[in-house]
Formats: C-alpha cells, sequence, structure tokens
C-alpha cells in the first residue's frame, strides 16, 4: 500500500497539488490492484491504527507502545504473532512509501500496468481534444 500512498517525486516542481498513485490511477478509471489477504481483521486493525505515525521527517512505523495502548483501548487482545504483524506491515508500508518517491518504482505487487474504465479515459481523452480545438480556434 506504500506504493500506492507514494506521490512519485517529479523533475519539475509544480504549485499544484500531486496526486498520489492510486489517486492517478482512480482518476483514470482504474483500481488499484491488491494482493489477497486471508487475515481481513488485521488489515482492519492497522487502518484503525492510522498504517504510520506522523514524526518531525514524515512517515514513521507505528511504535509498539502505540500498538498496546490501542488493543488496550480497543478491547482487543493481540496474540504475539499479531502485535508482530502490526508492527512488521507499519514498518514495510513506511519503508515502501519512501522508497515508491521514485519516479520508476516498480510495484510490490501486480505489475506497473492497471485495468482502466475505458469510457473513463475516452471522455477525458475527447475533452482534452476539444479544448486543444477550442484553443486553437482563437
Amino acid at each position: 500500500m506504500g506504493w500506492f500512498h507514494a506521490t512519485p517525486k517529479s523533475e519539475k516542481p509544480t504549485k499544484e497539488k500531486q496526486l498520489n498513485r492510486a489517486e492517478k490511477i482512480r482518476s483514470n478509471g482504474g483500481t488499484p490492484l491488491m494482493p489477497p489477504c486471508d487475515a481481513d481483521y488485521i488489515l482492519s486493525w492497522w487502518h484503525d491504527l492510522g498504517l504510520c505515525s506522523a514524526g518531525a521527517m514524515g512517515a514513521v512505523s507505528l511504535s509498539a507502545v502505540e500498538i498496546a495502548a490501542w488493543a488496550s483501548l480497543s478491547a482487543v487482545e493481540l496474540e504475539p504473532w499479531e502485535f508482530n504483524s502490526l508492527r512488521s506491515m507499519s514498518q514495510n508500508y513506511v519503508n515502501s512509501l519512501h522508497e515508491s518517491e521514485a519516479p520508476n518504482a516498480p510495484p510490490p505487487y501486480g505489475s506497473m500496468t492497471q485495468e482502466f474504465d475505458r469510457d473513463v479515459v475516452q471522455q477525458k481523452l475527447v475533452g482534452a481534444f476539444k479544448a486543444f480545438i477550442m484553443a486553437g480556434k482563437k
């Protein structure tokens, strides 16, 4: 998920808000591909925890104290392997988030090509060509 949430660094800085990879895929009518998961409840817990924490220099992995506090306040009794999985998921997410800022960083799952909604792409292309033609007529 870090790869999808990463915003690739551009060679030319712009003042416009840059979209992360998941936002770009969705805006083109696609759906980010995710691997199957046999433990959906752990993903749910991880989302409840916030995936990672904010540090002084950006995202940092969830600390053991944060996970333990969440579990205690949520009345969730974590098995040791669940606790370790949550820590590992957060650490891997943050690592992937930072590594995936490179524009050509390969996705950790699937391929660079995504399925796109052809109707959405067609509408965007038609709109772009109409704007181009109208600009030429001025």
